[in-house]
This record gives C-alpha cells, sequence and structure tokens, in this order.
C-alpha cells in the first residue's frame, strides 16, 4: 500500500482515472472525426456543414437504434428512393463512444436487394435503390455508434446525425 493512502482513497483515484481516460478517449475520437471530416476531403478551410442525405435515404441495417449489433459488422446498408449520382463522395463519419481506427465509411456502392444482410429494415418506399458503405474496421465491442452524414468532395463539417446503433459485448 502506498504511504498515506487507504483503501478509500485509492478507490476514489481509481474512479477518477476511469473519467480521465473516458475523457481522453472522447478528445482522441473527435479529434479522429475532424481528420475524417475535412482533413481527408483537400479542403481544411470549408466550414459548411453538409446537411441532411438526399433522395429520401433510409438505414436499413445496422437497423436505427438497434442494440448487440455485431461488433464486427462490416458496414451500413441503405435504401433511397432514387439513385446516387455517378462519382459521388457520400459516406457517414461515425462519433462512437469508444475510438474507432477508420471514424468515416467508404463512399456508397450500388448493391441489389439480395445483398442486405439478414434482419435489414424493408424501405418505406416503393421500388428502393439500394446501397452499401464499408467501415474501414471494426467497431468493436460494447460501442456507441453515430452515423453522421458527410460529403466527402466538398469538404463540409458532418452534423446530421442519420442513425444510431450499439454493438454487442
Amino acid at each position: 500500500m502506498v504511504s498515506g493512502r487507504g483503501p478509500d482513497t485509492l478507490a476514489r483515484t481509481g474512479g477518477s482515472m476511469k473519467r480521465s481516460i473516458r475523457v481522453a478517449l472522447a478528445a482522441l475520437a473527435a479529434l479522429a472525426f475532424a481528420a475524417c471530416n475535412n482533413g481527408n476531403n483537400g479542403n481544411s478551410n470549408n466550414a459548411d456543414n453538409c446537411g441532411g442525405p438526399p433522395n429520401n435515404l433510409e438505414v436499413l441495417y445496422p437497423r436505427p437504434n438497434q442494440s448487440r449489433v455485431n461488433p464486427n459488422v462490416t458496414g451500413v446498408w441503405v435504401a433511397t428512393n432514387q439513385a446516387l449520382p455517378n462519382g459521388n463522395a457520400y459516406n457517414f463519419c461515425m462519433l462512437t463512444s469508444s475510438p474507432v481506427l477508420t471514424p468515416c465509411t467508404s463512399t456508397f456502392g450500388s448493391i441489389s436487394y439480395s445483398q442486405l444482410p439478414t434482419g435489414s429494415a424493408k424501405a418505406t418506399y416503393p421500388n428502393p435503390q439500394y446501397y452499401y458503405t464499408a467501415f474501414g474496421n471494426p467497431i468493436g465491442p460494447s460501442n456507441s455508434v453515430q452515423l453522421l452524414w458527410n460529403n466527402g468532395g466538398t469538404g463540409c463539417n458532418p452534423n446530421v446525425i442519420v442513425s444510431t446503433f450499439t454493438t454487442g459485448a
């Protein structure tokens, strides 16, 4: 035992240490997010927000507000009521409770209905177009995730939350 410190003091210090670590991790996540939205887009001086997604984009999987999503989920599957433009730089940037190695997804690629994972939500409109965007790395266990819309080609600041989910342990 450290001189002058009883078990109560050590317990209080441990709790404070955990809070400090959480604050430091949140700061790292914010820095990674900043690198994702502006630094990687080649336009670090544009402070405009990205707005929301076009074409009635709906997240199908992981379902919005879903809990216990597989921590190794590979990406996000969405539907739109009309095709996204060719060559777009649309993607999601993630705010997470634990930092992730790649805070933004790849750009959206067109897929067929048969490529949706089991348990996906259904689009709310007829004849949807389906898209997939991949995570660069697994999200990891016990992580709360907010997906923010990003137009990576403009250097805008993502600030519209499109969906949230949490991963299982």
